[in-house]
């Protein structure tokens, strides 16, 4: 998995930042005090070598200059002569290249000899650098174990898991809600509503294939009973007529179930917003069906507050709002019906209501905009409309309800916000 990947990638890098680390500690911290410790020491043995070569200068015995020498210091001495003889030497490790050394020629009595002065390393300069290796070099491998641990429990165990569940899901096994106990959780858990949305969604699409394949046996097996007897030519024109009536109609709700159901399918997630006045939104409603409803002794009533404010919609789409929601209750009420449009500012929304006094239902207001859905017998709201009607009403923003109102009818109300997209 590509967080294993990231795993190692971090840690090779915080071995790269530790390398730099050190490099840096011994840049500017353990170098300069070698440095220094250098000085110093070549500086003692300067001054040791000269106070050496006074004493020498002092005695005629050598041995005697340096008896006296060494009571006074404590570095190692090297004296040969110009024949390469070794005149005295306490310094078995003159040779080591840990330590400091200078030396000088001296003229002895006429002879010249080559003496040489030897000082130690400072030792504890190199303990401090071993043990602060050794330090780093744990704690980088503590770090490293620590953070590749909780790595692997916090992020690649449940990925491991969570890629596991995905697997088994294209295999038909659901997944299920799990405690969430970190945000790898909560990522399953939204899988899982994800899931769930997509089984409803699933559930809907069987549900409209076979309500609409219901939909269009009903009247393609009338049409075909009446074509087939109108085939005989013995039937008389009345009859004639009225069975090609029959059939037009019939032809007549193929082509509304298609045009909803492509609608349905089709409907568009971008809106065209435009700004209108609310007492222009208003008569526009007045004027699209007033007249219509008043042929069908239905009585139209729009009181849309706010007149003088502007709102914000795709006023095409609106329209199919409108248009849907009093189709609907239409088919439910009598003559002497009313249906009352009221809306109003509330915060930064607009708020319309779309009231009947038809029968009302007595079932889930909430699933009356599901696809396809049917109340009770009273009143059978079926089709697409709603669904269609709730789709454009979350586009602009909005939430969309419905009610059993004082009436005794239905309420449909829809709020669409109010500020430029």
């Amino acid at each position: 998995m590509n967080i294993k990947r990231l795993v190692i990638v971090f840690i090779f890098s915080l071995i790269i930042f530790n390398i730099i680390f050190v490099l840096g500690y011994f840049n500017y911290f353990v170098i300069p005090n070698i440095e220094e410790d250098t000085n110093i020491i070549q500086n003692k043995i300067n001054d040791n070598i000269i106070d050496l070569s006074k004493n020498l200068g002092k005695y005629t015995n050598i041995d005697d200059a340096i008896k006296k020498y060494q009571n006074d210091h404590s570095s190692s001495i090297y004296i040969e002569d110009s024949d390469g003889n070794i005149v005295y030497n306490n310094a078995d490790f003159w040779d080591n290249k840990l330590n400091y050394y200078m030396s000088r020629l001296i003229n002895i009595n006429g002879t010249t000899y080559l003496v040489k002065l030897f000082e130690p390393l400072n030792w504890n300069i190199l303990k401090s650098i071993n043990s602060f290796i050794i330090f780093e070099i744990l704690t980088v491998f503590i770090i490293t174990g620590i953070i590749f641990g909780v790595i692997q429990i916090k992020f690649v165990k449940p990925l491991d898991k969570l890629q596991k569940v995905i697997n088994n899901y294209k295999f038909g096994v659901k997944p299920k809600i799990i405690k969430a106990k970190s945000e790898l959780d909560l990522i399953q858990n939204d899988f899982v509503d994800l899931v769930e949305s997509l089984e409803n969604s699933k559930e809907n699409q069987k549900m409209i294939i076979s309500s609409i394949s219901h939909d269009i046996k009903t009247p393609i097996t009338s049409i075909l009973g009446y074509s087939e007897i109108l085939s005989n030519s013995k039937v008389d024109k009345k009859t004639k007529d009225k069975y090609f009536n029959i059939i037009y109609q019939k032809a007549l709700s193929l082509k509304k179930l298609s045009d909803e159901f492509e609608n349905y399918l089709y409907e568009s997630n971008y809106i065209n917003l435009e700004r209108i006045k609310v007492s222009e939104l208003k008569n526009k409603i007045e004027l699209d069906y007033k007249i219509d409803l008043s042929n069908n002794n239905i009585n139209l009533k729009v009181n849309l507050k706010n007149g003088d404010e502007y709102i914000y919609l795709d006023l095409n789409k609106l329209n199919r709002v409108f248009s849907n929601i009093i189709g609907n209750s239409v088919r439910y009420l009598k003559d002497g019906g009313i249906i009352e449009i009221n809306g109003m500012m509330v915060k930064n929304f607009y708020q319309f209501e779309i009231s009947d006094n038809g029968t009302g239902t007595k079932q889930d207001l909430n699933k009356i905009f599901d696809p396809l859905f049917t109340t009770d017998k009273t009143r059978k709201i079926s089709g697409l409309g709603l669904s269609i009607c709730k789709e454009i009403i979350e586009l602009h923003g909005g939430i969309i309800s419905a009610y059993n109102n004082k009436l005794g009818g239905l309420t449909i109300r829809f709020t669409i916000i109010n500020n430029k997209i």
